[in-house]
């Protein structure tokens, strides 16, 4: 069996811009059109077929539950935002351009990001916004700094993503890197 075939067991291989079959949920630079049918052809059929569609199903609830969920505190973040001294601007900025790539990525405007990156970005925005965290946000200082540098950490992973969508958005990268 070559390992096209194999790929394409796995997962109704697609083919990327260099000719080269993987899986599409296992590709970094392809995301699901949300209004994408499901087919028959796309998983093996069986039990392995079932386990992995059971997978995908659970995977795309928890992660559309996690972006509903961060959409619906997108007020307070930047409530929050309020709150981060003026000499740390560019972080801020970058923490801006987050919140609107996950929109973007709801709403089906911008797809050309990973999902992984997508998941850190909503796990470090809630990490931000919740109140019982590794420090507690009522202590003075030291519980924001907490919330800051869980962050800072993945703004920094996430740094390249963010800049293909200030190109994408048509933003200057120096106002915000």
């Amino acid at each position: 069996m070559t390992s096209t075939s194999v790929l394409q067991d796995l997962g109704g291989g697609r083919t990327d811009q260099t000719g080269t079959s993987a899986p599409a949920d296992l590709r970094s630079d392809w995301a699901p059109e949300v209004s994408e049918p499901e087919t028959a052809t796309q998983t093996p059929s069986g039990l392995k077929g079932r386990v992995l569609d059971a997978f995908g199903r659970f995977t795309r609830k928890r992660r559309e539950a996690r972006i509903e969920q961060l959409r619906a505190a997108r007020g307070a973040v930047y409530e929050k935002l309020h709150e981060v001294p003026e000499r740390m601007q560019k972080l801020v900025n970058q923490m801006r351009l987050l919140l609107d790539l996950v929109e973007d990525y709801w709403e089906g405007r911008y797809r050309r990001v990973p999902w992984y990156s997508l998941g850190v970005s909503v796990l470090a925005m809630l990490y931000f916004l919740s109140p019982s965290d590794v420090v507690p946000d009522w202590l003075p200082l030291v519980g924001q700094l907490d919330d800051v540098a869980a962050v800072a950490i993945a703004l920094r992973l996430l740094r390249n993503d963010l800049r293909k969508y200030c190109e994408f958005r048509g933003l200057n990268p120096a106002d915000y890197f």
